[in-house]
């Protein structure tokens, strides 16, 4: 495999795959394009309002109450946590790149960074980003980008051995979100693993019955009321038999694991997934000599 894409630098295509968002006749295509501008209005207004709450929506931190310190400690927390998952089963096989994708201000990405070589954070949202920049100056392997595109800009193909999401994907209109879990397989690296949450649906409980009985809309005025803020968020599941078969359009991969999260909140049904690309006999030389330097 060339440097260039083993760190992570794109050398050629700039352009969204065909395969990225799964439709035959390109309408949800049109629909991923057509939702991008709103999602990427409304993470730009909560990065310049409250980007810590908006990350970690707490209703006790609500209007900048979160302590940076306290902040960041939930995320070294949840980094140690799967990263100890994904060791359990030998992966990866290299820590040389990882990718933080819905980054905010760096609360996953900075955990990320005693880890691995090099940390890609990238955001919809430019003002998340400028915060993570300054939040996290002092971090010398880890890089903040804008991502303004329904792909994974500059991202290589095969280029990232821990691609991780974590409440991300659950505030993404479904034709978008599923394109991006396509790119998040095509960056990833043989003996990569994918650790990504979504949610699939709501929950058997009176609020998830509640949830699912009213429009997108009617959900975003009452958040308007109770929150006490004109921009707020929107939940999208993400349909696991769709996801499935965008998994079936990238060779090489398989799911490691599966299993119920709760991380999206009661009323909603979250799952997360363990995703490996199968490793070649170079890549596995190469990581069992870094694990056997003598």
């Amino acid at each position: 495999m060339a440097s260039g894409n083993r760190n992570g630098e794109q050398r050629h295509r700039q352009q969204p795959r065909d395969d990225a968002i799964p439709d035959s006749n390109g309408s949800r295509a049109a629909r991923a394009d057509s939702g991008f501008g709103q999602l990427r209005r409304v993470w730009e207004r909560l990065g310049e309002d409250d980007p810590f709450w908006a990350v970690l929506s707490d209703p006790d931190k609500r209007g900048g109450r979160w302590q940076a310190d306290e902040f960041f400690a939930t995320g070294k927390l949840e980094i140690e946590t799967q990263l100890a998952a994904a060791a359990a089963r030998g992966l990866p096989q290299l820590r040389a790149l990882a990718l933080d994708f819905g980054c905010g201000v760096g609360r996953l990405t900075r955990a990320l960074a005693p880890h691995f070589q090099r940390v890609i954070g990238i955001d919809v949202s430019a003002s998340m980003i400028a915060a993570a920049k300054r939040l996290n100056a002092d971090l010398g392997n880890v890089e903040f980008r804008v991502n303004p595109a329904t792909h994974l800009s500059g991202i290589a193909d095969s280029s990232v051995d821990f691609v991780f999401s974590h409440i991300t994907l659950q505030h993404i209109p479904a034709p978008l979100a599923l394109g991006y879990v396509g790119e998040f397989f095509r960056v990833l690296a043989p003996g990569g693993v994918a650790v990504f949450q979504f949610v699939n649906g709501v929950d058997a409980s009176w609020r998830g019955r509640f949830f699912g009985s009213l429009p997108t809309l009617a959900l975003n005025m009452l958040r308007r009321l109770v929150w006490r803020r004109g921009t707020v968020f929107e939940m999208h599941p993400m349909p696991e038999a769709e996801l499935a078969r965008v998994l079936l359009r990238h060779s090489g991969l398989r799911v490691l694991d599966a299993w119920d999260d709760f991380s999206a909140g009661p009323g909603w049904h979250g799952r997360r997934w363990y995703v490996t690309r199968a490793a070649n006999v170079t890549e596995t030389r190469r990581a069992s000599d870094r694990n056997n330097p003598c």
